[in-house]
């Protein structure tokens, strides 16, 4: 059968009486069926890598893609028909400049337009397959998009400004991009501590490649912020044409609160050749880096500080001095800092050194006579002897004794 056999067929049975009666006639009964053929109409999906692009040459080209499928029933899947593309490109035929179908004879076949806008404004792109059945007139259905090319603009105005996790030295700024008005976007976060002088910049963002997405969601963390200030912001959106910044945003830093020393180091009278310790508390309500050190007018070298954290936020720092010295006298300060303020906490350290002044004598010119200075030291002391008059002391010398 072909497209021409479609018709109206009846079927249509007589019977003839050959008995002269006038009960028995001649009759007839029919029946009849309206048969359409029809050739197989493909089916088309048309699509395209993008809907909307900008015009300018870096980001101007589209792929389009044309399957065209013979819905055909299973017990005639094995039959083939040609299948002919044309495209169309706001009726202009572009069909030269698109691939060659795949499988043009069998069920499904594909080709692909791949094609750049420079002007601005909406192209129709129409894609027509025609089948070719023999004996029958050809049959065809077609597909059709719409390309928008958009002209230079520069970009929207960012919208939906707002800061979370606000915290005493960072905060997240967020904020919407209702479409891509041109190119692809970055963005940048500009602030300070007024809102004339917004002088600091964020890291940048890159925004989207997909030009067709809408409402899409951005956020940067500004960081090394000052506790317990007031910035304020703006969000700046940058393509190929220029720059747009949203409206001005304003938030304040957490207040980083200075540590507290609790208990600080007792005043201590140590001998000679002793050890001491001081020791120090700090309490530090905000939960910040907090630095505890320990620092010295004596002479001799500080050694290495100890401190725990004895709960959340209270330390103990410890410092423990082996076998003082007189270089070791002087104040010892315990210093607690964090980023808002700081704490001091001292004490004075005196070594003591114990010496017994010799006992005077009278003597004979020309005699002998030994003078005794008894020193109390857990250190060997160095002993000077000297003399208001002219005379020309001797040697000494020092013997130990227990201490």
């Amino acid at each position: 059968l072909t497209q021409l056999d479609s018709d109206n067929y009846s079927c249509v049975v007589f019977v003839t009486s050959n008995v002269n009666s006038e009960f028995i006639t001649d009759s007839s009964v029919s029946s009849s069926i309206t048969i359409n053929v029809e050739g197989p109409t493909p089916d088309i999906i048309l699509t395209s890598s993008t809907l909307r692009l900008p015009s300018h040459p870096d980001y101007n080209q589209t792929t389009l893609t044309c399957t065209a499928t013979l819905p055909l029933p299973p017990e005639i899947d094995e039959l083939e028909f040609d299948k002919v593309f044309r495209w169309t490109m706001s009726s202009t035929d572009v069909t030269s400049d698109a691939s060659t179908p795949t499988d043009p004879r069998g069920i499904e076949s594909v080709s692909t337009l791949t094609t750049d806008f420079t002007i601005a404004g909406d192209i129709v792109i129409t894609c027509e397959v025609t089948i070719s059945v023999p004996g029958d007139p050809v049959v065809s259905n077609n597909s059709s998009v719409t390309i928008t090319a958009l002209g230079p603009s520069n970009p929207v105005q960012p919208t939906d400004l707002t800061v979370v996790n606000i915290n005493y030295t960072e905060a997240t700024i967020q904020w919407t991009v209702s479409s891509i008005s041109y190119t692809p976007e970055q963005y940048i976060v500009l602030y300070g501590l007024t809102e004339s002088s917004l002088t600091q910049e964020s890291d940048m963002v890159n925004g989207t490649m997909e030009l067709n997405n809408i409402d899409e969601s951005y956020s940067v963390v500004l960081t090394n912020l000052t506790h317990n200030t007031v910035y304020y912001y703006q969000v700046r959106s940058t393509n190929t044409e220029g720059s747009t910044n949203s409206t001005t945003g304003m938030f304040t830093t957490e207040e980083i609160i200075a540590p507290t020393i609790t208990a600080g180091p007792s005043d201590a009278n140590i001998f000679d050749g002793e050890s001491v310790s001081f020791t120090c508390t700090v309490f530090s309500e905000t939960p910040v880096d907090i630095d505890i050190f320990w620092e010295t007018t004596a002479i001799n070298t500080l050694p290495d500080a100890t401190t725990e954290m004895s709960s959340t936020d209270t330390y103990t720092s410890t410092l423990m001095i082996n076998s003082v010295d007189l270089m070791s006298n002087g104040d010892y300060s315990c210093v607690a800092m964090n980023g808002g303020g700081m704490d001091t906490s001292t004490a004075t350290l005196i070594v003591i050194v114990v010496a017994i002044s010799p006992e005077s004598v009278n003597v004979s010119y020309s005699s002998t006579v030994t003078l005794i200075c008894e020193v109390q030291s857990r250190t060997t002391p160095n002993v000077t002897w000297t003399s208001n008059t002219d005379v020309t002391l001797p040697s000494t010398s020092l013997v130990s004794s227990n201490d």
